[in-house]
């Protein structure tokens, strides 16, 4: 009998050690016949519960020749919302504010110009987590600047939304706003008695050991916008395809210096972003209530790539096929871009990194074939490819 059971196991385990090299033959090849015919400019890591399946760098730090290396450091944009979201649970879970409470609860008047907006009496917190406010955009709209004190940021934020009508009836539907997150960060700073950046290394980043993820400073958010060659940051560059794996590259300039807020101001690595997902996976961040409460499917949503997903609360759910589940972010910014997450029931893992966003001339729009995989530069379609192969039957 002993001697069955023991049969039995090792069958077990040599059938799983197979399975395991199948998987990484499959993703070394998927990784190896897309980088050796496409564009890919940027730095990944995919991993399961237990080890690294791949990581590494590939393109430029700068066009001074210096090249990308494995887990550089980089600005995640709205992949930052995820932090943000499970913030707001965590301090449910302390019994410091409710999800259900509504929002002129958490914000002084004088932070509206001393009128609170009907809708602030409305709308909860539960809205502001599902991008079910209604609550107009601030982004690009509202012109910022670094040197301001971070009160009077919040101020002409919360005024100029406060001047503007709400876009869909409250709790009927997904509409993306970044505001709503920004407001979310208010109401963190406002219970906890803290700021984000050490809300969140308290909370987050020192437990898990993230030491090479931080929240922005201005100073630093306005070093990193300006775009100098530096040791600690790649230069940031916009690309306009042509049909070729070697598309354009344009170092980015912008308008207007964007404000680190709770919808866009963290900077990660790989390896520390992995690390992130994992522990919200394995319920070392928040609770199995407020777990499930972000995993929850409320509202169907585009993703930032305009794909079907659902929206939870700062997490887009995917479902990539009947058995699939993808629960992911994706940031974008000048000259940005961000995706990470997970895949289950396989607990498989990824980020990947960019300094480098699609920019198309309108003149140039119509002369370029998107369906081209030559044309397709986001870093979704390298996720797509490592996942696709890591999960095929």
């Amino acid at each position: 009998m002993i001697r069955r059971y023991f049969l039995l196991l090792l069958f077990l385990i040599t059938n799983c050690v197979d399975c395991f090299a199948d998987i990484q033959q499959r993703i070394n090849e998927a990784e190896k016949e897309y980088i050796s015919n496409r564009f890919f400019n940027a730095v990944f890591m995919f991993a399961d519960d237990y080890k690294t399946l791949l990581t590494g760098a590939k393109g430029i730090f700068a066009l001074n020749g210096e090249q990308l290396k494995a887990n550089e450091m980089m600005p995640i944009a709205s992949a930052t919302k995820p932090f943000t979201a499970a913030g707001i649970l965590k301090l449910q879970e302390q019994e410091l504010l409710n999800i259900n409470d509504k929002i002129y609860k958490y914000l002084d008047p004088e932070m509206w110009g001393g009128k609170v907006p009907d809708w602030a009496y409305k709308i909860s917190i539960h809205n502001l987590l599902t991008h079910s406010s209604g609550i107009a955009e601030y982004f690009s709209f509202v012109k910022l600047d670094l040197n301001m004190p971070k009160k009077e940021i919040h101020k002409k934020i919360l005024q100029f939304v406060s001047s503007k009508p709400l876009e869909i009836s409250i709790g009927k539907k997904f509409k993306y706003s970044n505001t709503n997150f920004v407001i979310l960060g208010m109401i963190i700073e406002k219970v906890a008695k803290k700021d984000l950046a050490n809300f969140f290394y308290d909370e987050f980043f020192k437990p898990l050991n993230m030491k090479s993820t931080s929240f922005a400073s201005y100073s630093e958010a306005a070093r990193i916008q300006k775009n100098v060659i530096s040791s600690n940051y790649p230069v940031r560059y916009f690309l306009t395809p042509n049909n070729s794996n070697k598309p354009i590259f344009t170092p980015v300039t912008a308008d207007f210096l964007a404000v680190p807020c709770a919808d866009g101001g963290i900077i990660s690595t790989p390896v520390d972003l992995i690390k992130w997902y994992r522990a919200l996976n394995e319920g070392k961040i928040l609770s199995k209530k407020s777990y499930k409460l972000m995993t929850t499917k409320y509202f169907l949503a585009k993703d930032i790539e305009g794909r079907k997903s659902y929206m939870g609360y700062g997490i887009f759910l995917t479902d990539l096929d009947s058995k699939h589940l993808m629960i992911h972010y994706t940031g974008k910014a000048l000259g940005i871009q961000s995706e990470a997450g997970y895949v289950l029931p396989d607990n498989l893992y990824f980020a990947i990194l960019s300094n480098t966003m699609i920019k198309i001339p309108e003149e140039e729009k119509d002369k370029i074939d998107m369906k081209n995989p030559l044309n397709q530069l986001g870093i979704i379609y390298f996720r797509d490819a490592i996942i696709g192969a890591a999960i095929k039957n």
